[in-house]
């Protein structure tokens, strides 16, 4: 199999949790469902993204073990998968991580949750013009 990457990312935040940008989408979403004031919503989108991405990351771990092996294999056994180990904070800050490259694959969410906001913003203006 074709290796997408030159290497294993195991530094910044995948030092610390296996899957941190699910994590971070979890929590956009619940924080939108909150700004839309539909607190009895709230527990659905929790619901809702966990399991979706809860059978995601099975299926990546699994496409994941195929392609690094044993590598990969010693990273599952050292790190959660959705409960960050701060323990792990000061591996975090090594190895070079790529902020941005994170933050660029996560663009089309980014687009998403600002249309959302932008939506709210709206919604909350046009509700107090008479």
């Amino acid at each position: 199999m074709k290796k997408k990457g030159k290497k294993l990312i195991k530094t910044g935040p995948y030092a610390m949790v296996r899957n941190p940008l699910y994590i971070g989408n979890i929590i956009i979403a619940t924080g939108l469902s909150l700004l839309s004031e539909l607190i009895w919503v709230v527990p659905l989108i929790i619901l809702y993204f966990f399991t979706l991405y809860h059978l995601v990351a099975l299926y990546e771990e699994k496409k994941l073990l195929e392609r690094w092996g044993e590598e990969f294999s010693a990273y599952l056994s050292k790190v959660p998968r959705w409960i960050p180990n701060l323990k792990n904070l000061k591996l975090a800050k090594s190895g070079g991580f790529k902020w941005w490259d994170a933050i660029r694959s996560e663009i089309p969410s980014v687009y998403v949750s600002l249309l959302t906001i932008l939506m709210f913003v709206l919604k909350e203006f046009l509700s107090h013009v008479d």
